[in-house]
């Protein structure tokens, strides 16, 4: 079988089947044209433009992989229309969460952190380290929108390419699994970014209070934890090796450590109580029993 000419042949929303051991037809109402292509022990069937169903012999299961990619094995891999669907919907999730906790930071100011600001803008500042943390915060938006706008191009160029994609065992459940930690993770991320922004990021230290409502009341980092679940999710939901850029998330927990004594020092004693109460980033499930 020969993988660039089954990347090539489009059968629109037609289905076309593959059969094993002999040479496979095209037959799709393509303009009233036929293209015919040799098989190689795989049953395929043509789901769309974007994806064929694989059937392996000896009972293997199928599911969904990209036409693009040649497998190997009996490999299935999420439909691209919905990987890219997912990317796109979550891309625009963070990008909305991010511009939302400019909003939120400028419209809960206190007139002292206003102050402060406007005499932190006459000082020096390390334009590197502020260019790098810009570019930090929308590398998810660029590389989740880029990936699914790319998988919504006939010719796609990085997402479900061969050289830039790679096949798991139960793909398509890995998939799965990391869209279940990324649509988990996104609403945690907003509602804790919105508890931040409006409790201490617009304030000035004196005037913060210690969060504890929300998911604040469970863990003590939950947005450090989102952040890490969106990485290993977003990751398994496109597998691709431009989105193991995404992996600098996981940084959140050295972060989160390294705050735990800037968190003390600023609320004192609540904090250490606070800390006996809650987990690190998981629930202290002994509270619940």
């Amino acid at each position: 079988m020969n993988p660039d000419l089954l990347a090539s042949r489009g059968c629109g929303s037609h289905r076309v089947r593959y059969t094993a051991g002999s040479p496979g037809q095209c037959v799709a109402d393509l303009r009233d044209s036929l293209h015919r292509v040799g098989s190689g022990g795989l049953t395929l069937e043509v789901a769309s433009r974007k994806s064929i169903w694989i059937w392996m012999g000896g009972g293997h299961s199928g599911g969904y992989f990209n036409p693009g990619f040649y497998p190997r094995t009996g490999i299935s891999m999420l439909p691209v229309a919905v990987a890219s669907v997912l990317l796109l919907v979550s891309g625009v999730w963070w990008t909305a969460s991010v511009l939302l906790a400019r909003y939120w930071d400028r419209h809960f100011e206190t007139p002292g952190r206003h102050a402060e600001r406007l005499q932190e803008r006459e000082k020096p500042r390390d334009r590197v380290s502020s260019f790098v943390g810009t570019v930090m915060i929308y590398v998810p938006s660029v590389v989740t929108i880029g990936l699914a706008l790319d998988g919504f191009l006939d010719a796609r160029v990085i997402f479900y390419a061969r050289g830039w994609s790679w096949s798991l065992p139960e793909a398509s459940a890995l998939q799965l699994f990391g869209a279940i930690l990324v649509f988990v993770a996104l609403p945690l991320f907003t509602s804790t970014v919105y508890l931040i922004e409006k409790h201490a990021d617009s304030k000035l230290p004196k005037e913060r209070v210690l969060v504890q409502g929300g998911p604040y009341a469970y863990v003590r980092h939950p947005m450090h934890l989102a952040a890490f679940l969106l990485g290993i999710g977003w990751v398994l939901l496109a597998q691709n090796f431009a989105a193991l850029v995404l992996l600098f998330l996981l940084e959140g927990v050295f972060i989160a450590r390294k705050e735990e004594p800037k968190l003390v020092e600023t609320y004192g004693d609540a904090y250490r109580v606070y800390q006996r109460r809650t987990g690190f980033f998981l629930p202290r499930w002994r509270k619940f029993a």
